[in-house]
């Protein structure tokens, strides 16, 4: 064998160890590329945790009359949704509330002051900073008319 094939086997061999290092790099950057992709979360599960008090929005419309309207900074307030279906709201640390919580479908959540009581609001927003709950309705006046109202509740993390 001369001296020429050696060299040119060296090359080959090299060659192919360039290939098998490209396939090889190029095969890291692929697999690398792919992210694993997140489960989506429940309703339950992005709702779960600390939530800090926006505002509260209420308005309501009494016959032949002007629609109210009001809205109470809710700065200072504590919402904490707990994963065994309590929820505690508090304000500073003072008289806390301890109320029932769940969810019944993705857009409704239900939450109980216990002796059967309880409130049936919609999801109107839920994101991972944002959280609006929403209830509409109407009740009886003094005259016993029907008085439409909306209520929201804005929190965010």
């Amino acid at each position: 064998m001369n001296s020429y094939s050696v060299i040119r086997i060296c090359k080959l061999k090299v060659l192919r160890m360039r290939k098998v290092f490209m396939i090889c790099l190029l095969s890291i950057f692929a697999l690398a590329g792919c992210k694993k992709e997140d489960a989506e979360k429940t309703t339950e599960e992005k709702i779960i945790g600390l939530w800090l008090g926006v505002e509260n929005y209420y308005e309501e419309t009494q016959p032949g009359q002007p629609t109210t309207i009001e809205s109470e900074d809710l700065t200072g307030y504590n919402f904490n949704f707990k994963a065994n279906g309590t929820l505690v709201m508090d304000s500073a640390g003072f008289n806390p509330e301890t109320v029932t919580w769940s969810v019944t479908s993705d857009n409704k959540l239900v939450w109980g002051y216990g002796g059967g009581a309880f409130d049936v609001l919609v999801i109107a927003r839920l994101t991972d900073t944002q959280f609006y709950l929403e209830e509409t309705g109407t009740y009886s006046n003094t005259n016993g008319d029907d008085v439409p109202y909306k209520e929201s509740l804005r929190l965010k993390k």
